[in-house]
């Protein structure tokens, strides 16, 4: 968080130093989820709703390349067959920084972009169970340091499109994360050899110009300003 911290005040320093185009603002958004083994299983993708939401910033110091910026809360796992229609789930629960690249056309208010970067999450908590009676019933994953990875990080890109509102910017993105990490140990028995995430995901984000707010209130203060020393002239004369 105290890193996160420090980037923000970063960009606002830069954005208000070079008049470049600060926006931040919370996202919501939709994972389908899996995890790739080798050596390979015949596992099934998780598409229940789950939470996947944080916070978004993105900076443009030119008007067709800038970077984004997303802290979230998200969860994603993967589910396995046992016997027939019997499956084994697991659901892990991140704190998660994707960082992208992000080139954009504009015009009249509409833009749309394209997104590559990097991720890196870390593994707060974890839930697993099967249907053996109809429904999965999930219960706490005991987690270990010798059999998990607490630590993921991979490559994410997508395409996103949105409008820029008088009240603000709705922008819709859509993105696939292709992990680079294991979520098991592959050195510990009985474990894969890899075991990376595959996540797709479309999400909502709304946000506002933070840069074009501060220009607004410096011409507001340049107006009082100026005519405070109007009225001081006048009184000398």
């Amino acid at each position: 968080m105290r890193i996160t911290r420090v980037i923000l005040f970063c960009l606002l320093l830069v954005s208000f130093n070079s008049y470049g185009q600060l926006y931040m603002g919370a996202r919501g958004g939709y994972n389908i989820s899996s995890v790739s083994f080798l050596p390979t299983k015949d596992e099934v993708q998780v598409f229940d709703f789950h939470t996947d939401a944080g916070f978004i910033a993105k900076y443009f110091d030119t008007k067709y390349f800038g970077f984004q910026g997303e802290l979230n809360y998200t969860q994603r796992g993967y589910r396995a067959p046992i016997v027939d229609s019997v499956f084994y789930k697991r659901i892990n629960t991140y704190i998660e920084l994707p960082m992208f690249m992000q080139v954009k056309a504009e015009h009249n208010g509409f833009f749309v972009h394209l997104n590559v970067g990097f991720y890196a999450s870390v593994l707060l908590e974890s839930q697993h169970g099967n249907n053996q009676q109809g429904e999965f019933h999930l219960k706490p994953y005991e987690l270990s340091v010798l059999r998990d990875n607490r630590f993921d990080y991979g490559i994410p890109g997508g395409v996103g499109f949105g409008y820029n509102f008088k009240w603000g910017t709705l922008q819709v993105d859509a993105r696939y994360f292709y992990g680079l990490g294991d979520l098991y140990h592959h050195d510990y028995n009985g474990n894969p050899m890899r075991s990376p995430a595959r996540v797709q995901n479309i999400s909502v984000s709304y946000l506002l110009n933070i840069s074009k707010i501060w220009e607004n209130r410096s011409g507001i203060d340049d107006v009082i300003q100026t005519e405070d020393e109007s009225i001081e002239n006048i009184k000398q004369e």
